[in-house]
């Protein structure tokens, strides 16, 4: 089966605004983008606020698809959701931690890495948090695949163990990682 045709009959996709002809576009940068949390709100009472992290794999400088996976339910799988985006990542990043790419890579091959080791199927920690830890698995896999080197996966799961504040340029501070659990 496709990649697209996967994609497409999953419940576990939102593809809604994804342009599947983009699958096919080389990828220039990867980069693991911590959303600002203007508010410093907590998912929880009682625990420390944190960033929602995504990926965007970037096109061009105003092109790039984001790919976002959040919670459902607590208990039942995660959704994938792919967006093409008119910008090379979102305007709303407080840190953004970047890769190299291999020249040649798509979209489809990166999507691909996702679906071939399973990391669509995924709930989120009980508390709906867990989208630093998915983005963790999916930079060592980005290793195992030759995608990425060593040093920036290091680089890229120590800026997510990391909160970072609003306004921009405030110090990090340390933020324990919730997991969630990958099903085969």
């Amino acid at each position: 089966m496709s990649l697209k045709s996967y994609i497409l009959n999953n419940k576990n996709w939102g593809k809604s605004r994804f342009t599947f002809d983009h699958l096919k576009s080389p990828v220039a940068r990867i980069h693991f983008v911590a959303h600002e949390n203007v508010l410093d709100e907590r998912d929880n009472p009682g625990e420390r606020p944190t960033n929602h992290w995504t990926l965007f794999f970037t096109i061009s400088d105003n092109l790039s698809v984001h790919v976002d996976a959040v919670p459902n339910e607590p208990g039942r799988p995660g959704m994938i959701i792919p967006e093409s985006e008119n910008s090379a990542f979102a305007a709303d990043a407080i840190h953004v931690a970047s890769t190299n790419v291999p020249s040649g890579l798509t979209v489809e091959d990166l999507l691909g890495i996702i679906v071939d080791r399973r990391r669509d199927h995924y709930t989120f920690a009980p508390i709906g948090e867990g989208c630093r830890y998915w983005l963790s698995v999916i930079s060592k896999d980005f290793i195992e695949a030759g995608v990425i080197c060593e040093q920036e996966s290091d680089a890229v799961i120590e800026a997510l163990g990391m909160y970072w504040p609003s306004p921009s340029g405030s110090l990090s501070v340390p933020r324990p990682m919730a997991r969630g659990t990958f099903h085969a």
